[in-house]
């Protein structure tokens, strides 16, 4: 489906719909588990993350990871007006690069408790 213009391609069920700056449009497939961009300049739809089977991780690409969770309620997912896109997954918060599709956390440490208030976000836990 990469690379082909999106009025082209089916998708199965989404759950989320995002912007960015640009209004390029982002899409959680969830029953695939992947994010999709559609750029509205061209008309062209790719992953931009999803559909691999790495665990999510920093400096992974995104489209490498798993993330087996992109359904509410456990969903958090953003977009700037610049094209980051923001996610979160066990207990963690992603940003993805626009640039490089590259994973980088940005919040919590992967443990599910309550605590951090005053510290690095890096070093919370949700």
């Amino acid at each position: 489906m990469d690379g082909k213009v999106a009025t082209t391609v089916g998708l199965l069920p989404t759950e989320e719909i995002r912007t960015d700056g640009a209004d390029n449009v982002y899409i959680i497939e969830s029953a695939s588990r992947i994010i999709r961009k559609i750029n509205t300049a061209t008309g062209i739809i790719n992953t931009v993350a999803g559909g691999g089977n790495l665990t999510p991780a920093d400096g992974i690409r995104a489209t490498d990871a798993s993330f087996v969770f992109l359904t509410s309620p456990h969903l958090g997912f953003a977009v700037d007006k610049s094209g980051n896109v923001y996610l979160s997954f066990n207990n963690r918060f992603f940003k993805i690069d626009p640039n490089t599709g590259i994973l980088k956390s940005i919040m919590g440490d992967g443990t599910p408790a309550v605590t951090g208030d005053g510290g690095l976000a890096i070093n919370a836990q949700f």
